[in-house]
């Protein structure tokens, strides 16, 4: 076989290469019409347009894998109209793969500050492009650190102090100096501090001691050296930087979206003595089962004193959280027994009135009942706002049985993947008690909070 019938052969395989690819394209592009039309049609039914939004997450995987620019663009021609988790993670997958290809990179770098984008594929493009030493990476991730979604903000800051880079010192100044007269000790603000302190070993609350300090040593500042002569932290901590954080329980409270979830089951009624030292490493038996009878069926003793009752012990705590919450955080509270019943409808302002309200509404809880968490999951994760949750309970969750575990896990992954809020925990632990500080810990731990066993 000669060199030119060659030649001609591998022209014609790539030619039908690309046409197969080109007819794929168009199948693809007509499939993806006729499921979007579905689901911005006003006639279909809930079930039809669930069933369409899957459909489209099942082209945009197809279209990843053409690993082509114009399949690319095509399946971010999904969004708004199919905003849904399946499609977000079908994007999550597909991206990876692409994100270094030279025609599609400048493309995605450019989706990530589109006001297109929905943030939840901001955020996956922040995370695959965080590592990323480009000059247009870096000028994306400065943008988005002052995006509209908090959620953006708090990834694309994480990425700048991950990256390591003190050019990101500047822009980082800049920005604490900004909200420092908007927003001072909200979430943001303490999260551009902590990476200015990570990036530069030092620490300033006042903005015009930062500029000042960082116009000063800019020029000869070696990273290595300020950070391990500083042994990690130099600060200059203002008196007002000393005031203390709202606390639930010995948790310090940074957020200013907050949601309380408080078991009121009929076990809060139980009265623990005061633990020894030694009391925290103290579990219940696997499989203990859940007392049924007898004069002391929740646990505790019940001769000791009101004030040593779980649900007198957790309405003085949040009443003392409430009241130290500053005007501009926004909060509400679940209680929940067999059901769940919220303070209000959604978020609220610390304002005087709406902290006795709040304050009269905690007073009143009775406990009786079982124990749903799952329930009150639910009913928090109907709002939006909160980036914080703080989940109290004294009991394997329960209604008629134990409840499984894995629904309520796997509720909470659908339900918070996109929106990574943080969630702690806090639980009653005793030899005699039904807590379950295993499932209460797991929540905490997959959501980057804490659990607390209450003293």
């Amino acid at each position: 076989m000669s060199r030119r019938t060659i030649i001609i052969i591998v022209v014609l395989l790539v030619g039908l290469q690309v046409a197969l690819a080109g007819s794929k394209l168009s199948g693809l592009k007509k499939r993806l019409a006729v499921s979007l039309g579905v689901i911005m049609g006003k006639k279909a039914s809930p079930d039809v347009k669930s069933a369409a939004c899957k459909k489209i997450a099942a082209i945009v995987t197809e279209l990843g894998e053409l690993n082509d620019l114009k399949a690319v663009k095509l399946m971010f021609s999904c969004f708004p109209n199919a905003d849904t988790v399946e499609v977000f993670e079908a994007f999550k997958a597909a991206l990876p793969p692409l994100k270094d290809k030279a025609d599609i990179r400048p493309y995605l770098v450019k989706q990530m500050t589109s006001k297109r984008t929905p943030w939840e594929i901001r955020c996956v493009l922040i995370e695959i492009y965080k590592e990323d030493e480009g000059q247009d990476v870096f000028d994306a991730l400065i943008i988005l650190m002052k995006d509209r979604s908090e959620k953006v903000q708090r990834d694309a800051i994480n990425a700048l102090k991950d990256r390591d880079e003190t050019r990101a010192v500047g822009p980082l100044i800049d920005f604490y100096t900004e909200l420092n007269e908007k927003d001072k000790e909200g979430l943001i603000w303490i999260l551009i501090r902590e990476a200015l302190h990570a990036l530069t070993g030092h620490d300033e609350a006042d903005p015009a001691n930062w500029k000042q300090w960082w116009d000063a040593v800019r020029e000869g500042f070696n990273q290595d050296e300020e950070r391990g002569e500083s042994g990690g932290s130099t600060s200059r901590t203002s008196a007002a930087e000393k005031k203390k954080l709202p606390k639930f329980f010995g948790t310090e409270i940074r957020s200013k979206r907050i949601m309380f979830l408080i078991d009121c089951s009929g076990s809060m009624v139980a009265k623990d003595p005061k633990k020894k030292r030694d009391d925290a490493a103290v579990q219940p038996k696997p499989g203990q089962p859940r007392p049924q009878s007898g004069s002391n069926p929740f646990g505790g003793d019940p001769s000791l004193p009101l004030d040593r009752m779980r649900i007198k012990r957790v309405q003085k705590e949040l009443r003392q959280c409430i009241e130290s919450l500053e005007p501009n955080v926004k909060f509400n509270i679940i209680a929940f027994s067999t059901g769940a019943a919220a303070w209000k409808e959604k978020l609220m302002p610390a304002t005087a009135r709406n902290k006795i309200d709040s304050c009269t509404w905690v007073d009143k809880f009775s406990p009786m009942g079982c124990t749903s968490t799952d329930v009150a999951l639910r009913k928090a994760f109907e709002d939006k706002e909160f980036d914080h949750l703080f989940l109290l309970s004294d009991g394997h969750p329960f209604r008629q049985g134990d409840l499984p575990l894995e629904p309520i896990y796997e509720f909470v992954n659908n339900a918070n993947k996109q929106r990574k809020v943080k969630i702690f925990t806090y639980g009653f632990v005793t030899p005699d008690s039904y807590a379950n500080d295993a499932f209460l810990r797991k929540l905490s731990g997959d959501w980057g909070g804490t659990f607390t066993d209450i003293p």
